[in-house]
């Protein structure tokens, strides 16, 4: 997805990128997400170059 972003001429432009669970096993009440802060300080530091 942020290969063809960038295809696009588009770097500089707002994004969203979305995480989701396709299927949980049925005895699974609940979802526990770790690194979620980690995660977003490196899409908010990613950038790439003109040689990209």
């Amino acid at each position: 997805m942020i290969a063809c972003y960038t295809g696009e001429k588009l770097a500089h432009h707002q994004a969203s990128f979305e995480l989701f669970i396709c299927h949980l096993p049925e005895s699974f009440g609940y979802l526990i997400a770790m690194g979620i802060t980690q995660n977003l300080n490196l899409l908010e530091n990613l950038h790439f170059s003109e040689k990209s």
